[in-house]
């Protein structure tokens, strides 16, 4: 008699999935990834990383829930907080969506996505005024000022050189 001695782990199902992901099997790879969560329940990431195919695939519910549940694992990582935004202001749910990225932004304050999250969201609320600038120094930076956030974006400039 053969002992089978293969084991699956959570880190084998999640690795799948991500290569299923790549790959474009979305259906597979949210079987990897809730496969990879029930092998271990206490790693945010494979709720996350399944709250962002539901996202892609537009199961706006399904992918609150997951995010939430990354964020309830780990609440310090900032991409669950700005992708839960963007579920929820798809969702239509601005005052949710809002709050999110502004934790995702106090969370980690130079991801410049989730100031474009938060700036649709207000923009959508009617929260800014009309007035908006831009200006460009020379350290090769657009600073766009919008009444209550500041965004900064890196761009390359051309010297002609």
């Amino acid at each position: 008699m053969e002992i089978n001695t293969f084991k699956t782990t959570a880190t084998d199902h999640f690795e799948a999935g991500n290569q299923l992901r790549q790959a474009g099997d979305l259906a597979g790879a949210i079987a990897a990834y809730q496969a990879a969560f029930n092998c271990e329940q206490s790693n945010f990431s494979y709720p996350h990383h399944l709250g962002e195919v539901l996202l892609k695939l537009g199961d706006l519910e399904g992918a609150i829930v997951h995010f939430q549940l990354a964020i309830r694992l780990n609440p310090h990582f900032s991409w669950s907080h700005h992708f839960l935004g963007e579920a929820f202001a798809r969702n239509g749910q601005v005052a949710e969506a809002e709050q999110a990225f502004r934790q995702a932004i106090a969370l980690n304050s130079t991801c410049s996505w989730s100031y474009y999250g938060l700036a649709e969201v207000l923009a959508a609320q009617n929260q800014f005024q009309a007035r908006s600038t831009a200006t460009v120094d020379r350290s090769n930076y657009i600073l766009i000022s919008i009444d209550r956030i500041t965004v900064c974006e890196t761009y390359s400039v051309g010297t002609g050189s």
